[in-house]
């Protein structure tokens, strides 16, 4: 039951005096940090995320139970009644009109009694609860109508007996002169005796119900709205059980607001004693509620306010139940989750193999597997259990760490069955499983650091062609993250294109790259073939040398950047998470998922020509290098490219470009530049002088 609403003070006081189970459960809001967006990965958090409990999405689980639970539905505003009815103008107005009708009022009247109705509810939403408002002057006006409204106005000026009496009145007139406010009337009475007498609200609720289904006039579908109402009234008198099944139908209503109350009943459980929880366990809707409710530590979002260990209540939860002789009703699929979180691996196992096919059970049977080192056949197990969810299955606040994070568990498994594949050594079937997940940082350190280019290119040939349509990676399996369709098939190909690059290999790179960069990598390869060209004039190879140099620098990180360290092309360059020596040190310290020796030994065998971050600056300042020693002393435009050359890597690596500055001075000492570096005794400022990457 939503209180967001714009009802002035009206709704003011009426939020302040109902006590809604919406302010038992509270919102929370986070405040979360601003920056960039790093992908997720399994490889690199090792054997421990993996192992890590998959968090149930609670609004999942029980939006599960409460299928076919009712056909009873809840549509339009929801929450306090004046909320709904100052909310629902269109259903009001309807209804209002069709009065009329059954009254016999002549329909060319209806604009002008509309308005009377309508200052009524003006004033309301103002919160003007004085303004004149049991004044109806109209006598055409239906009777229905002015006894409803005269109670909608009594209970906003604090008078509950009066609305009462008004009220109680519209269910007085005869059945034909109250079609359309018969259930209205009758949910405000109870609503009102939610408190004073809660078993006649029980009741009336119930009966808003039965009088809907008779055919009176329910145009902001309260009959949806009862179920809420009298689950609270239950809750509040501490029938959990009643609770729990009432919210189930609320909530398979249509009305999303049950999974927060859900949430406050099952709480009320966690708090309860050693009975409460008995009798959660025997009953049936609340027993299911509470096992959502601690496979999902504490529903969205709730996940670091337990208090204590989200452990130690999944196996207090999952002794209760065994002892109560009731597991196998909560499921084998479920138990199996249970005991796994409570750290049961061999009742987990057992369970488990109850369950036969079921998605979660299989991926609880396979991180079982994992922990005690059956690295195959864990494979296998989240293999089965990523094809057993369903693709589109998403479950959202299940995040143990900072923040609000969703998965697509048929994804999750298919990363940590890749993170297996990784462990056991089958690189090519890891890259397989990364890329299906969208772990793309993770497929990246396979593709660009692990398999060999041929392998690699093997691979891509057959699976990831040029020609391919719709790809099915949509979303990356955790987190937040843009990784798409189209950019898993760039991405990939090009990484391809930018590693034989990186070897040399520039005519076998062509067709893996974008169009936007085609025409750098052929000018790049042109000028690379004429500046090597032993039968060109010295000045000509120069040249081309000079160009390739340029290009390499301007382009180099689309061109040959590394996806990862140490040039970091995921982030654009623009951060980084280490360098190679610490990726592989990281790789090497993951538990049962750390990188084997013939990983470290893949790893090492293909180092890019530099280490250094921006590793294509030093290769382009090697080409100038190149160019430079084909060029003439005492030469303007040999100074010229010594000095941009050397700019290149000044203030990121003095050290290294401390060659250009004293070629500059020692071979064109006598051109202007060569002299203002002799006397600055470094290089001089250049036109368009650039650092950046």
């Amino acid at each position: 039951m939503s209180t967001t609403s714009r009802a002035g003070g009206v709704r003011r006081r009426l939020v302040a005096s109902a006590g809604l189970v919406l302010g038992a459960t509270g919102a929370v809001s986070l405040a979360l940090a601003c920056g960039p967006y790093f992908p997720p990965s399994v490889l690199f958090q090792g054997s421990a995320r993996l192992l890590t409990t998959p968090i149930a999405d609670f609004a999942n689980e029980v939006g599960r139970m409460a299928r076919g639970v009712s056909d009873i539905r809840s549509e339009g505003a929801t929450g306090l009644p004046l909320v709904v009815l100052l909310e629902s103008a269109d259903e009001e107005r309807a209804s209002f009109d069709r009065s009329l009708g059954n009254h016999g009022v002549d329909r060319s009247r209806a604009e002008a009694l509309w308005a009377e109705i309508q200052g009524v509810r003006s004033a309301l939403y103002r919160g003007d609860a004085d303004a004149g408002l049991l004044g109806f002057v109209d006598q055409e006006t239906p009777l229905e109508f002015v006894r409803f409204y005269q109670g909608v106005a009594a209970l906003a000026q604090g008078d509950d007996a009066a609305a009462h009496e008004a009220w109680s009145s519209v269910l007085a007139l005869p059945q034909a002169e109250r079609q359309e406010r018969t259930v209205w009337a009758r949910f405000m009475l109870a609503w009102l005796e939610r408190r004073s007498d809660p078993a006649s609200a029980i009741a009336g609720m119930q009966e808003v119900r039965r009088l809907a289904a008779e055919g009176f006039a329910d145009p902001c579908a309260l009959a949806g709205e009862s179920l809420g109402w009298e689950a609270y009234v239950e809750l509040q008198r501490g029938r959990l059980e009643h609770a729990a099944s009432l919210y189930l139908a609320h909530l398979a209503s249509g009305d999303p607001t049950a999974v927060a109350s859900l949430i406050a009943v099952a709480k009320r459980v966690r708090s309860g004693g050693a009975e409460v929880w008995e009798r959660a366990a025997r009953d049936p809707s609340l027993r299911d509620v509470f096992t959502a409710y601690v496979l999902s530590w504490g529903g969205p979002n709730n996940v670091r306010w337990w208090g204590d260990d989200p452990q130690a209540w999944s196996v207090r939860w999952l002794e209760t139940i065994e002892r109560a002789g009731v597991a196998e009703a909560v499921g084998a699929e479920r138990a199996a989750w249970l005991a796994y979180q409570a750290g049961a691996f061999d009742q987990a196992l057992r369970w488990a193999a109850l369950a036969e096919d079921a998605p979660v059970a299989m991926w609880v049977q396979g991180k079982v597997l994992a922990a005690r080192g059956d690295l195959q056949a864990a494979a296998v197990c989240m293999a089965k259990a990523a094809a057993a969810f369903p693709a589109s299955e998403t479950w959202s606040g299940v995040s143990d760490s900072d923040g609000d994070h969703s998965i697509m568990p048929r994804r999750a498994a298919w990363a940590e069955a890749g993170a297996l594949h990784v462990a056991r050594g089958e690189f090519t079937e890891a890259l397989d499983l990364l890329l299906r997940a969208g772990m793309w940082r993770d497929a990246a350190y396979v593709a660009e650091r692990v398999l060999t280019p041929q392998e690699l290119k093997t691979y891509v040939d057959a699976m990831w062609p040029a020609e391919r349509g719709v790809l099915a990676i949509p979303e990356p399996a955790f987190g937040d993250g843009d990784y798409s369709v189209d950019s898993s098939l760039v991405d990939l190909r090009h990484l391809l294109g930018r590693r034989l690059v990186r070897l040399g290999r520039h005519a076998e790179a062509f067709p893996y790259f974008p169009k936007e960069h085609a025409v750098s990598l052929q000018t790049l390869a042109t000028a690379l073939r004429n500046g090597r060209d032993d039968r060109r004039p010295a000045n000509q190879r120069a040249e081309a040398l000079w160009q390739a140099a340029q290009i390499t620098r301007m382009r180099g990180m689309a061109l040959m950047g590394t996806e990862l360290a140490p040039d970091w092309s995921i982030f654009r360059g623009n951060y980084t998470l280490g360098t190679l020596e610490e990726m592989l040190a990281h790789r090497q310290n993951q538990g049962f998922l750390s990188a084997t020796a013939d990983e470290a030994a893949r790893f090492a065998s293909e180092p890019p020509a530099y280490v250094s971050r921006y590793h294509y600056r030093y290769v382009a300042a090697d080409l100038a290098w190149e160019a430079a020693l084909l060029m003439p002393d005492q030469d303007e435009e040999t100074a010229m490219v010594l000095c941009r050359a050397g700019s290149w890597l000044k203030n990121r690596d003095p050290e290294a470009a401390d060659r250009f500055y004293k070629a500059l001075v020692r071979r064109c000492g006598k051109t202007p530049l060569g002299r203002e570096a002799d006397r600055l005794r470094w290089f001089p400022p250049l036109p368009n002088d650039r650092d950046e990457g």
